[in-house]
């Protein structure tokens, strides 16, 4: 029998590689940034979805934050999410992509359906809007010309 050998891997917490916190999917707006890790303190900043903060450490619940100039905060982990530099790049550039994509869209959405030209010979009905004082004439009484 051959022995087995077994290779242990170290799994560390997220938050060691990680650099910035991000809003969770289930927050519309924005979270508030505490002046201490505690929900009864003064309000010092949001961070809006979509937006991101770096982490300067980490208390129970909470993850300390870099504000403007100096400044640090601190934003509740239960609203929050942890990702590293990487992840963060490769979610700005798919927010960015995204949002390309629906200017794109609703460029063509303004700018209507294209006007098809008939084909040659081919008899198109004009469209007569129902106010109109447009003049239906039979078709036997239509006159013909042929070019």
């Amino acid at each position: 029998m051959r022995p087995l050998s077994a290779l242990l891997v170290f799994v560390s917490p997220a938050w060691c590689f990680a650099d910035s916190v991000i809003p969770i999917e289930t927050v519309e707006d924005y979270v508030n940034i505490r002046l201490m890790p505690d929900s009864a303190t003064e309000i010092v900043g949001r961070l809006n979805q979509g937006e991101s903060v770096q982490i300067v450490s980490t208390q129970e619940g909470w993850y300390e934050v870099v504000l403007e100039g100096d400044a640090t905060g601190y934003i509740s982990a239960d609203w929050t999410l942890v990702v590293d530099a990487a992840a963060l790049a490769a979610m700005r550039e798919r927010v960015a992509e995204e949002k390309a994509r629906e200017e794109a869209e609703k460029e063509v959405v303004e700018a209507g359906e294209p006007e098809v030209q008939p084909d040659a010979g081919e008899v198109v009905e004009p469209e007569v809007q129902p106010d109109s004082e447009a003049e239906i004439v039979p078709e036997n009484e239509r006159e013909s010309t042929i070019s």
